[in-house]
């Protein structure tokens, strides 16, 4: 069993990460370790994150309490419109949640097996965590999406150019839908983690508003999908409970 690092806890991870203290890209190559305050570092790399910036992950490994932050966008970047036919799905965390009216039901397994290609480098930094036997390797959850819209049709609206739709006619994929989908992808990586013996820390109850999406107070102004540096403060906070001072609840 390995025991409470001495070393302050490492962040290595992409966009979701920036919210903590993690710079999202540097000129060119891995750079120095960064101290974001007495008990975190970061790992800094240029974005994408490339092969280069896990293989430094790996080789800062030893003797720490590592926390991956990994992807956590797929949702956006590929059903944020609305999918003709719409379809809808079952989450087994919660299956009380009602589904949309005339959506064709896709099973919650194939929604899963399409993250699955996702997750393949995931899988592969955790299994080299877990060989190398001395180190403590944490997946942490992303930010829900928020359930407010006026702000993505306008950030849509000002790229249109980018676009071969006509967004001010597009739909956004039903809210509800859509966050289902956010679950489908923590639920994987759940799993992922645990296939490789590291803890998954899902996003604690108190960002979350009562229907589960992320509050205004911890979304960012402008991007609507990622969290802001408050939500980044209080995540370190619940983390350093989680990891150091042994609090197994992931809720505050």
């Amino acid at each position: 069993m390995i025991g409470e690092s001495k070393y302050p806890i490492l962040i290595a991870g992409a966009s979701h990460a920036c919210c903590m203290g993690v710079p999202l890209t540097v000129e060119s190559g891995i750079g120095p370790l960064l101290r974001i305050d007495e008990h975190f570092d970061a790992l800094v790399g240029t974005f994408p994150r490339d092969d280069a910036y896990w293989e430094s992950t790996v080789q800062q490994a030893h003797g720490r309490d590592i926390v991956i932050v990994w992807r956590g966008n797929q949702h956006y970047g590929r059903f944020l419109l609305r999918e003709t036919p719409p379809f809808d799905l079952v989450v087994p965390s919660h299956p009380q949640l009602p589904l949309e009216a005339g959506a064709v039901l896709v099973p919650f397994a194939a929604v899963k097996e399409f993250w699955r290609v996702t997750f393949i480098g995931l899988e592969d930094m955790l299994q080299r965590l877990a060989s190398l036997g001395t180190c403590r390797a944490f997946v942490l959850g992303t930010p829900p999406p928020i359930r407010e819209t006026t702000v993505i049709q306008a950030e849509l609206e000002k790229h249109s150019h980018y676009f071969d739709i006509e967004l001010k006619t597009a739909q956004l994929t039903p809210r509800r839908v859509f966050w289902k989908l956010w679950a489908s992808i923590q639920l994987s990586m759940e799993e992922v983690a645990q296939k490789y013996n590291a803890r998954f820390i899902p996003v604690p109850e108190h960002f979350k508003t009562e229907d589960e999406f992320l509050k205004s107070v911890y979304a960012q102004a402008i991007d609507y999908t990622h969290a802001n540096s408050l939500y980044g403060t209080e995540m370190r906070h619940h983390l350093l409970k989680e990891i150091r001072e042994g609090q197994l609840n992931a809720s505050v």
